[in-house]
């Protein structure tokens, strides 16, 4: 079962760049990683005019491109998704948001403030370390994976 963490924070805090880090850090160290992104607005599956589109707007359950080499699936889902179980074949998930979630996360600091946010495993930025620092988070998480198995 694949390790979940979440790299959370404020609009414009780095997130995305700092997921990114962590991504290249783990593949030179031959640890597959899967990243979910929350999108807390909605979001359009497909682009319009598509054949993909096109049927999920016309009420498939489920509409999937590949090409042999990659594979985009988007599922219409009442219920809600576990993380863990979207991705089996990874070593690692990276949640990017879910602040208000359970899992583990690296917080990356900003100028906006949250009430409520649970187990921060480490903080980037701020007084904690530099938002470049892949390396010693990569290591955090890595140190917890460990102690888990």
């Amino acid at each position: 079962m694949s390790d979940v963490f979440a790299v959370s924070g404020g609009k414009n805090s780095g997130k995305t760049t700092f997921i990114c880090g962590l991504v290249k850090y783990f593949n030179e160290k031959g640890i597959s990683v899967a990243v979910i992104k929350h999108d807390g607005h909605g979001f359009e599956p497909d682009r319009e005019k598509t054949d993909s589109r096109r049927f999920y707007d016309a009420g498939a359950a489920a509409t999937a491109v590949f090409d042999g080499e990659k594979i985009q699936v988007v599922k219409r889902t009442a219920e809600p998704v576990k993380p863990e179980d979207m991705f089996p074949e990874a070593d690692i998930i990276l949640l990017e948001g879910f602040k208000y979630s359970d899992c583990p996360k690296i917080w990356m600091c900003s100028e906006e403030n949250f009430d409520g946010i649970k187990n921060i495993i480490l903080q980037v930025g701020g007084d904690g370390i530099g938002k470049d620092d892949y390396e010693t988070a990569g290591e955090v998480i890595d140190n917890m994976r460990r102690r888990k198995k």
